[in-house]
């Protein structure tokens, strides 16, 4: 018997390894878009209380400019007002975060409807 590892027994060992770490290394990668998208949907969701906040001053919803909105690294924040009556804030994601392919925009308008389901 000889003492030590054979170079079989010593690429079988590299081989478990780098398949552990495809695994875990895809497994993080998804837990960090779903982080930045619901550090996306809280963005919307306080953007929303600003526009109920700007319409109960100023008797109708803000727009972009009005409201300060500001995107982010990973999203870009908009918003469509429609005479001032209704509105809809959308998060599309830009940078590293299309890769998140199943929800790259998603929406909420005023009657906290959001879309698509799936992203919420």
């Amino acid at each position: 018997m000889s003492k030590g590892m054979s170079l079989i027994e010593l690429m079988i060992c590299l081989a478990v390894v780098a398949i552990l770490a495809v695994v875990s290394g895809s497994v993080f990668s998804d837990n960090i878009l779903k982080s930045r998208r619901q550090s996306a949907q809280n963005e919307l969701l306080q953007h929303t209380l600003l526009q109920g906040q700007y319409r109960l001053s100023h008797g109708r919803y803000g727009n972009a400019e009005e409201l300060g909105l500001e995107s982010s690294e990973h999203y870009l924040f908009t918003v469509e007002v429609d005479r001032g009556r209704t509105f809809t804030f959308s998060a599309i994601a830009r940078n590293d975060q299309i890769k998140d392919t199943q929800c790259r925009k998603f929406t909420i308008n005023q009657s906290m409807q959001r879309f698509p389901r799936k992203c919420w």
